[in-house]
């Protein structure tokens, strides 16, 4: 008989993830695989160009907020946000 490893938990994760995932059912895991896979290819599109022009109003200013080699943007129009996105490290 084969003892099962548990796979180590990345520093990075939030508890929340750490704890939750390991109780889903291996659908949901899957489903939740090709999702992360997607959001992974939509960030690092975003990354490559975080907007496009008719995304947004004519008017909007883009904020970039660098923290920690984290990057934000801000689309604003008139002190309203029109979208805010995390553009990844």
């Amino acid at each position: 008989m084969h003892k099962v490893t548990v796979p180590t938990v990345p520093l990075s994760l939030p508890n929340y993830l750490a704890e939750g995932l390991p109780k889903q059912d291996k659908e949901t895991l899957r489903e939740t695989r090709e999702y992360l896979d997607k959001l992974l290819e939509t960030c690092e599109q975003r990354r490559k160009e975080p907007f496009t022009e008719d995304e947004l109003p004519g008017t909007a200013q883009i904020l970039k907020d660098e923290s920690n080699g984290a990057v934000y943007l801000e689309y604003q129009t008139s002190g309203d946000t029109v979208r805010h996105e995390y553009s990844g490290k």
